[in-house]
């Protein structure tokens, strides 16, 4: 075979692998190869020892779990909690954005740091496909994709705690603030009409001495006390001039010193928000009580409707009207979302977000249609010729033997496309050749005996391959999760073809191989937790005890994570 018909027929086997990767319409799935139906245990030896609940692994929040200090994007923030206090940093990286000819970078900088006296190591609470609830101490951060808003609920007793890498200075409350008058002196170094002037001193009565350090009330006497500011809301101006919003669901009194502080007397939700403009803050603080403590993916498809799938984000509300949850919607969700939007000034490296008021989020999503052959017949003959100069590059026996899962699944993929183009051009000979190839090739990878090459990690509920569960580093990190959805999307595709083309497993390992597939295609693409009717509680969705909800799915930004 020269390099061009080469070059040719993997052009085709390219463009086989555009529309096997569609999106599947629902007239094309008349009798699905697999399909998981219930929770079942997958059929691959176990290793490690099992636990409460199968863990996220590829969830957007993952780095929050992991001891490495990586921050997670909730959109438009970055969090993550700082690895010797445990406090919360929290930042709006594109107010931080670096533009270069090459890239565009968003720089996470701890903007604000909520600390109090009692941090402890962050603990995931409770977690669905848009929110996440960490405990850290005597704090809990609920975070929700797409919240204009950080909320975190502080315990009563509470010395609270909040910082910047900035300098930050209290721009002052909404509501009047009075206190007890100083004794009067005869050296004070500013009389009353100064201290009035002052903004954040207006509404006091007696000696106010603005300095560097903050407003002290009494500054020449010897026992000088910080200004106070009690209030549900207050505004904060950190030293690059961004300003962010802070509402308390109680009236908290700051004191303004190098970081603020308080005490907190009963238990109290603080909300935290960048400010991009007036316009957005407006809209803030007409919807700073309502926010979101779990969000999930519900979706109803319909043979009526085959082309098109309804999919909601419905969030459970707390603080405040379920009606009044104000969320952030990407550029992408825009093009088929049924809600009304509204312009903010928040933006994020995918572009501006806009705002969204309600509980729910609907979607009409138009499906791609999926077909086996390769498209027009017009190159059959051309592609006849190519088929029977061609020959795998490597026996099918060695394909698992000498390569790991990633590398064994692109010749597999190969292997199975090949094969497809010999069906599409009728050519049965080639057709039953290749066939029997992918069958023998895909054995190893689907067998569930004590030398399989998969096997089922308990610790953490997942399928991985035994020299990676062995070595971090074996397989390209597939023992640590990594790229599962490009690993098994291979092996899926090639036994989906193998079952298509009649060449899948026959006899006593039938059963097995099917098994085997469908655990694989829960691995990484578990539906368990996800409600099938929009009318449904979402909430009491039933979850699968092996394997966590869509491993490397972020419903949110729209795609999978490598």
């Amino acid at each position: 075979m020269t390099p061009q018909q080469r070059r040719t027929l993997l052009g085709i086997v390219a463009a086989m692998a555009l529309i096997t990767t569609s999106v599947i319409s629902l007239k094309w799935l008349r009798a699905p190869a697999v399909e998981a139906r219930r929770d079942v245990a997958p059929p691959f030896p176990t290793v490690g020892q099992h636990t409460k609940e199968p863990t996220p692994t590829g969830a957007w929040f993952t780095n929050l779990l992991l001891d490495d200090g990586a921050p997670a994007a909730t959109t438009p923030y970055a969090v993550r909690f700082e690895k010797k206090t445990h406090a919360l940093e929290i930042s709006y990286p594109s107010s931080h954005r670096a533009i270069t000819s090459n890239n565009i970078v968003d720089a996470f900088v701890a903007d604000l740091i909520v600390k109090t006296e009692k941090l402890a190591a962050p603990e995931l609470v409770q977690h669905d496909e848009l929110t996440a609830e960490f405990k850290f101490g005597d704090a809990r951060a609920h975070f929700s994709r797409g919240s204009p808003f950080i909320t975190v609920v502080v315990d009563a007793g509470a010395s609270l705690t909040l910082a910047s890498v900035q300098s930050l200075k209290l721009q002052g409350s909404t509501t009047k603030t009075t206190t007890t008058a100083p004794i009067a002196t005869t050296n004070r170094p500013q009389d009353d009409a100064s201290c009035k002037a002052h903004p954040v001193c207006s509404n006091l009565i007696g000696v106010c001495c603005p300095t560097a350090e903050g407003v002290f009330l009494g500054c020449c006497e010897a026992g000088r006390r910080r200004l106070a500011s009690s209030s549900k809301r207050h505004k904060v101006t950190l030293g690059d001039g961004s300003q962010w919003l802070l509402h308390a669901s109680l009236p908290i009194a700051l004191e303004e010193g190098k970081a603020l502080t308080a005490t907190i007397k009963e238990k109290t939700i603080l909300r935290l928000a960048y400010v991009p403009d007036e316009q957005t803050e407006a809209l803030l603080d007409d919807h700073a009580t309502s926010y979101a403590v779990s969000g999930r993916v519900a979706w109803h498809a319909s043979y009526a409707e085959p082309d098109v799938v309804e999919m909601s984000y419905v969030w459970g509300v707390s603080g405040g009207l379920p009606s009044s949850l104000l969320t952030l919607a990407l550029p992408h969700h825009g093009d088929t979302i049924l809600e009304s939007s509204m312009e903010t000034g928040y933006k994020s490296l995918k572009g501006p977000l806009r705002g969204v008021v309600g509980e729910k989020w609907r979607f009409r999503e138009p499906l791609g249609e999926l077909k086996w052959d390769l498209g027009p017949s017009t190159a059959r003959d051309e592609m006849k010729t190519l088929l029977q100069k061609f020959e795998p590059d490597q026996d099918e026996r060695s394909l698992a033997s000498s390569a790991g899962v990633y590398s064994a699944g692109k010749r597999l993929y190969r292997l199975a496309s090949i094969a497809l183009a010999a069906k599409q051009v009728n050519d049965k000979e080639l057709t039953r050749k290749h066939g029997l190839k992918l069958k023998k090739a895909l054995r190893p990878w689907l067998a569930a005996d004590a030398n399989s090459l998969l096997v089922y990690d308990a610790s953490h509920g997942g399928v991985v391959t035994r020299a990676g569960y062995k070595d971090a580093h074996a397989d390209f990190g597939n023992g640590r999760y990594n790229d599962h959805h490009f690993h098994y999307g291979y092996l899926v595709h090639a036994s989906a073809v193998a079952k298509h083309l009649g060449f899948d497993e026959d006899g006593q390992h039938h059963s097995e191989a099917e098994s085997a597939v469908s655990a694989i295609v829960m691995d990484y693409c578990n539906p368990f937790g996800r409600r099938k009717l929009l009318e449904g509680d979402v909430s009491v969705a039933p979850r699968s005890s092996y394997f966590t909800v869509s491993r490397h799915k972020d419903w949110y930004d729209g795609h999978s994570w490598a």
